[in-house]
């Protein structure tokens, strides 16, 4: 892989690659999921119904260590869950992507697996992939540490400070004559 990162145009590609081979929507919107929320696998494992707030585009996360944090989620991303949810008839605490009973830790395990099968077959490095593609492309367009590190969930900034890198001299002098033109000095 060329790129430490999936950038947005190669992850359309892959998304018309993912419905035409797998026909199934629940592959598609866990990799929707996966790369618009920055969602680590255990928290898409056992994402339901009730953590999605639909009226603010946003998901409940409880993460690691039990941290609590909102998600901001793209509106098309949000309607797509509302539709899966809706078709698939599922209840409010019945994780998205397997059954609830006595078993679902095993089944948490199996999701968690297809998605692990899911990245080797499609030569991607592992899971946090993903999320690292999130990162990278949320930081690059927003530009704005701060919401990055809310959205990850990371306690400490200096974690969330290494997507920094990616952005180019060339893009940060492309913004600040963008800021510079739309300004009263131009």
């Amino acid at each position: 892989m060329k790129s430490d990162y999936l950038k947005i145009p190669d992850y359309r590609k892959l998304e018309i690659q993912v419905l035409k081979s797998y026909k199934s929507e629940r592959n598609h919107l866990m990799l929707n999921i996966l790369y618009w929320s920055g969602l680590r696998v255990f928290e898409l494992v056992k994402l339901t119904p009730r953590q999605q707030i639909y009226e603010e585009s946003f998901l409940d996360i409880i993460g690691k260590r039990k941290k609590q944090r909102e998600v901001h989620i793209p509106d098309g991303l949000n309607d797509l869950m509302k539709k899966y949810t809706m078709m698939n008839l599922l209840k409010l605490d019945q994780p998205f992507f397997h059954r609830t009973g006595k078993h679902q830790d095993s089944m948490i395990s199996i999701t968690t697996r297809a998605v692990e099968q899911f990245m080797k077959r499609n030569n991607f490095p592992n899971p946090h992939f993903f999320r690292h593609s999130f990162s990278v492309n949320t930081i690059k367009k927003t530009r704005n540490i701060k919401f990055l590190q809310d959205q990850l969930g990371h306690d400490d900034i200096t974690t969330t400070l290494v997507y920094l890198k990616y952005i180019s001299y060339k893009e940060e002098k492309k913004s600040i004559n963008e800021m510079y033109q739309s300004s009263d000095l131009s």
